[in-house]
């Protein structure tokens, strides 16, 4: 019996000129860097406080980059993340980023972070702290309807 839990939200930003490469565009790497600060505001800097404070903490364990257009100096941008806990010691992270002036998809990633205990080794997410920090709560993947 699976179980199913998903988080999504919407960060929102404007790109200034020290994100830009020399060509006016965002420099790729930039894209890390917005991904990673949707998933801390969704998840929440307060909540990640806590499990880090309780002996638990999220690194990167492998990611994918589907680069399609450019964001340039002053564009605003939604970077829309949708995280599922559907592993036992891994979070999926999907997200977009989106550049709602023009309704242009930009940049895509799939990030899966794993969860790692006080000595490093990888081990369940805590279920408690789910619940209880992110108000997600366990939906049996053989309840759910289509």
């Amino acid at each position: 019996m699976s179980l199913s839990l998903t988080k999504s939200g919407d960060y929102h930003l404007t790109v200034y000129y020290d994100d830009t490469d020399f060509t006016g565009f965002v420099y790729h790497a930039n894209y890390l860097r917005y991904f990673e600060r949707a998933r801390e505001e969704l998840l929440g800097v307060d909540a990640l406080l806590r499990l880090y404070k309780s002996g638990f903490h999220f690194v990167v364990k492998d990611l994918e980059l589907d680069y399609r257009k450019g964001a340039h100096y002053g564009d605003r941008l939604c970077v829309k993340t949708v995280i599922e806990f559907d592993h036992p010691a891994l979070l999926t992270c999907r997200q977009d980023v989106h550049r709602p002036a023009d309704s242009s998809l930009l940049v895509t990633a799939s990030v899966r972070l794993v969860t790692l205990n006080g000595d490093n080794r990888p081990v369940r997410v805590p279920m408690r702290w789910v619940s209880e920090e992110l108000g997600v709560e366990a939906v049996h993947a053989s309840s759910r309807q289509a």
